[in-house]
This record gives structure tokens, C-alpha cells and sequence, in this order.
């Protein structure tokens, strides 16, 4: 098997790198936690002291007919449409607040919630927050709100391009520098024909 260096070998470790984070956070971690995507940032200062702004949450998916008042749940935001679609359309699509209340109709159940933060959040929340609407509840809590904000950055679209397009410069870049490196040294290194190979050494007579 041939011994890949230079450029190349980097840019094959990069991909391996990019390829098994992408399997683990997109598949692996989906399908154990039940959640499409189970990683939330607390958007906003409701949930305080529980949660901080820019807080990481693991949320795990639950039936919601095993929900209770007391617990904390995420949820879609009902009143933004794109939400239901796309659940990273905004950082105001995910919800993190705590059930105040539960009412049924027929056989399903409707969530009353609220945050805990009696300044921003004295009352509980407007409208209900019906059973598809709920992603799940948090089971491990991040208190790093700088990783949060950055990831709530890395989420924006035009972020994502310039990032991508600085590795690809980068890439392109080392591999035209190491090229000509390469080149350079495989220049010095060819034999040639010395002054003294070519002319003859003017103070030794032929026999």
C-alpha cells in the first residue's frame, strides 16, 4: 500500500475526522437519544437559575403521557410555523420550559408551561403545547455558555460557507506550498555535471 505524506495525508486525516463526528452526531447519538437533532442551546434567560443563557442540553425523547407537572421539557415553538419543519430554522424554535399544567381533550394531553424565571417569565406561557410538538427532556446539562453561543454561531448558514470556503483556501494552499517545495527539493537533489566533470581538472595531465 502506497505511503501517502504531504497535503494529501492531511487532508485524508481531516475527512476521517469530519466523517466519524459527523456518523456519531448525526446517527449515533439521534438514534440512542430518539431525537433528530438532541443537542439544545437554552436560548435566552427564562429558565433561570435552573438554565443559563447559551447552556447545552442532551434532550432524550418520552411518551408524552409519562409527562408530569414539575417536569422540564423541550418543545417546538407553536407559534413560529417553520419550526414544525425544521427544527433548527431559528434559536427560537426550541423551547425549554417547565410543565405548570397539564389539560386533556378526549385522550390527549396539553401541556401548560412556563419558565422558571419569575421576572421575564411571571405568568405561564400563551397557548398549549400539544404531545407532537414535544422533543423531549433534558438529561445532561453543560453549563459552558460560551461552547453554546458558539455552536448557536456555527448553526447560521453563511457561517458554515465562509468556514467551509477557509478550508478549502487552506487546503489548496499547503498543497500548492508543499508542491513546490517538493519540486525545489527534488531540483537540488537531480546529479549533474560539475564544473570539473565537464571541463576537466586543469591541474591533472592525462596519462
Amino acid at each position: 500500500m502506497p505511503d501517502v505524506k504531504g497535503p494529501l495525508k492531511e487532508l485524508l486525516i481531516l475527512a476521517a475526522v469530519a466523517a466519524l463526528l459527523f456518523l456519531f452526531f448525526r446517527v449515533v447519538l439521534p438514534r440512542a437519544m430518539g431525537v433528530d437533532s438532541p443537542i439544545t442551546v437554552v436560548h435566552g434567560p427564562s429558565m433561570e437559575p435552573t438554565y443559563e443563557d447559551g447552556d447545552i442540553l442532551l434532550v432524550k425523547h418520552v411518551d408524552p403521557s409519562s409527562l408530569k407537572v414539575g417536569d422540564v421539557i423541550v418543545f417546538l415553538n407553536p407559534n413560529v410555523p417553520q419550526c414544525k419543519s425544521d427544527p433548527d430554522f431559528s434559536p427560537r424554535c426550541r423551547i425549554v420550559h417547565r410543565i405548570v399544567g397539564i389539560e386533556t381533550e378526549g385522550d390527549r394531553p396539553y401541556f401548560v408551561t412556563q419558565g422558571d424565571n419569575p421576572v421575564t417569565n411571571p405568568r405561564p406561557d400563551w397557548g398549549r403545547v400539544p404531545p407532537e410538538l414535544i422533543l423531549g427532556v433534558p438529561v445532561l446539562h453543560i453549563p459552558v455558555p460560551q461552547m453554546g453561543h458558539l455552536l448557536l454561531f456555527l448553526q447560521k448558514p453563511l457561517v458554515r460557507v465562509a468556514i467551509a470556503s477557509a478550508l478549502v483556501l487552506l487546503i489548496v494552499w499547503d498543497f500548492l506550498a508543499s508542491t513546490k517545495e517538493e519540486g525545489e527539493q527534488t531540483q537540488e537533489s537531480e546529479p549533474g555535471f560539475s564544473d570539473e566533470s565537464h571541463h576537466g581538472d586543469p591541474s591533472r595531465l592525462p596519462e
